[in-house]
């Protein structure tokens, strides 16, 4: 909000619409790419995918600063929620399915999520400190490049790297 309205140039309004337009796509995001990789029966791929849409939707908000307040910045919100926001189930759904069946249970989807959010705990205050100390295009192409490591990382495990012997 801060970055959509005293960087881009919107109003308070129009910031605020299109956080809600994020939110949503996001939403709706989450069920669509685990139909998608249900569907493809390649989550990975589905998961890299999400990884370079965040890079790019990340790359695109930095180039918001220069454009102003203009439609662009619809686009690119909803790329960042869709993304940003629903990548996990997927990730989830990858995880589970490369572990044996025995190993499937709360502790170790929980362990999971425990890394999963202590990066939604950790992630804001970082990002706003990095904004603040080298501005916010250095912050948002610093999270561009944390998604092109997660899809490398992502295509570089391999397949039967999780599962127990």
């Amino acid at each position: 909000m801060i970055y959509l309205v005293r960087v881009v140039g919107h109003d308070l309004t129009t910031a605020g619409a299109l956080h809600s337009a994020s939110q949503v796509a996001g939403i709706l995001g989450r069920p669509a790419w685990r139909y998608l990789a249900d569907r493809t029966q390649a989550s990975r791929n589905v998961l890299i995918g999400l990884s370079l849409g965040m890079a790019l939707s990340c790359t695109l908000a930095a180039a918001l600063a220069p454009l102003g307040s203009s439609w662009p910045s619809i686009p690119v919100v909803i790329v960042f929620g869709a993304t940003a926001t629903g990548w996990n189930g997927v990730f989830l759904a990858e995880i589970m399915s490369a572990l044996a069946p025995a190993e499937v249970d709360a502790a170790t989807s929980g362990g999971l999520l425990l890394f999963t959010y202590a990066g939604i705990v950790v992630g804001p205050t970082v990002f706003g400190a990095l904004a603040h100390s080298a501005g916010f295009v250095a912050a948002f192409l610093t999270l561009a490049l944390g998604g092109l490591i997660a899809a490398l990382l992502v295509s570089a495990m391999p397949r039967s790297g999780l599962v127990a012997p």
